[in-house]
């Protein structure tokens, strides 16, 4: 099984493989792929699957040669390999972290999923639409408001994430068809402060919420600039439900953009 391991002279960690039919293989980690690790709860010297180490390569995130790409990576005969399968739960906490990696596309996290075991799920047939509106919102808002925060503190942060979840049972509560969340930091634009926006959808009804939640005080400048975030994305969300056949309301039925406290 391979290890985890911190460097002895170096600050980092890399991890140690002795797969039944190569030679040693050291993967390095990228200091995001170290964070993620750290964050689901992978010590100096613990074993770590080759699920992980899969799922880790999707996002490019382990490397064996070149940083820049996988390539060169060394191809593993797993099925000879004793392979220890994640628990559901760690497995989720894997992908939660790793769907948070900048620029990481729908399609990769559906590979990850996979790796993980987690495709079985109870996500409907339209899921394709979910994945297509979550996407070019985030490619929309990290060209037209990230780099604000390059611009702050010179590197790529992690500060936005686009999730779209489907109706399902667990989900019905809501008596929406979809619900279109936004969460993260948006640099200087809004503070640095957290905020979550969620757009709801219903298929009858089209848009029927817009609400943004701060953890901030709620000025009207703030209001302001969060009502305008929305503006922007609804465009996008409109266009997409139209594309697939979706009637996404009329300009009176458009509701109010709302701006509320966290707390």
């Amino acid at each position: 099984m391979p290890t985890l391991n911190e460097y002895t002279n170096d600050d980092g960690y890399y991890i140690l493989a002795r797969p039944s039919d190569t030679g040693n293989i050291t993967y390095q980690l990228k200091p995001r792929g170290e964070q993620i690790l750290e964050k689901v709860g992978y010590q100096d010297g613990e074993e770590i699957g080759w699920q992980v180490i899969n799922a880790l390569k999707v996002p490019n995130l382990v490397y064996t040669g070149n940083e820049e790409t996988a390539d060169d990576d060394v191809s593993v005969d797993l099925d000879k390999e004793e392979i220890e399968a994640l628990s559901e739960e760690d497995a989720k906490q894997l992908l939660d972290e790793l769907s948070s990696v900048p620029r990481i596309g729908d399609s990769q996290i559906n590979e990850i999923k996979e790796i993980l075991g987690l495709t079985a799920d109870s996500r409907p047939d339209s899921i394709e639409l979910a994945d297509t509106i979550g996407s070019h919102i985030r490619e929309f808002v990290i060209d037209k408001y990230v780099y604000e925060v390059i611009g702050a503190n010179g590197a790529f942060p992690n500060c936005i994430r686009v999730d779209v979840v489907c109706s399902n049972e667990e989900y019905n509560k809501s008596k929406l068809d979809y619900k279109i969340l936004i969460r993260g930091v948006l640099g200087e634009r809004f503070s640095g402060e957290e905020f979550k926006t969620q757009i709801g959808i219903r298929e009858d009804d089209g848009i029927v919420s817009a609400v943004t939640k701060a953890d901030e005080e709620i000025t009207i400048v703030l209001v302001s600039k969060y009502q305008k975030f929305m503006a922007d994305i609804l465009p996008i969300i409109i266009f997409e439900l139209e594309s697939a056949g979706i009637e996404p309301g009329t300009p009176e039925s458009l509701p109010a953009l709302n701006v509320t406290s966290m707390d």
